[in-house]
């Protein structure tokens, strides 16, 4: 029996190694800006100038859906198999998760701390809803 392979031209493998090198840049290269984003947004208050409350959604959104899918990745099972409604936490979680961090950021300004956006009440929700989304999709797939 013999087993063959398929003989590539130089030139195929050349550009198939730099399409690839090149994804793999891009590919960091949006993950840098995400968590720079990210730390941004966490350390900055919403009111401050220069803050996009919409840039701040969807970069909040994004490190929740990543937050997700690292705990689907570790915990693949529901937590609670019995519940009489499934997706339920894609309503409870945003809202409980949003009055906490209001409760938060309400407290940091108490104690003379800046307000950061995470720490709001919409913050806090964007982010749940993020996680619970794709927690939801992971888990029921």
């Amino acid at each position: 029996m013999r087993i063959s392979f398929s003989r590539r031209r130089p030139i195929e493998f050349l550009f198939e190694f730099v399409v690839n090198l090149l994804l793999e840049i891009l590919w960091q290269l949006c993950g840098d800006i995400l968590v720079a984003l990210g730390r941004h947004l966490i350390t900055t208050a919403p009111r401050e100038p220069g803050t996009n409350p919409l840039l701040a959604a969807l970069v909040l959104f994004a490190l929740g859906c990543i937050g997700g899918g690292t705990v689907s990745a570790f915990f693949r099972e529901p937590f609670f198999n019995s519940h009489p409604m499934p997706g339920a936490s894609l309503i409870l979680s945003p809202l409980v998760n949003g009055a906490l961090m209001e409760f938060y950021g309400r407290w940091r300004e108490r104690h003379g701390k800046d307000r950061t956006s995470l720490s709001t009440y919409w913050g806090g929700g964007v982010f749940a809803l993020g996680m619970a989304l794709v927690r939801f999709w992971w888990v029921t797939a």
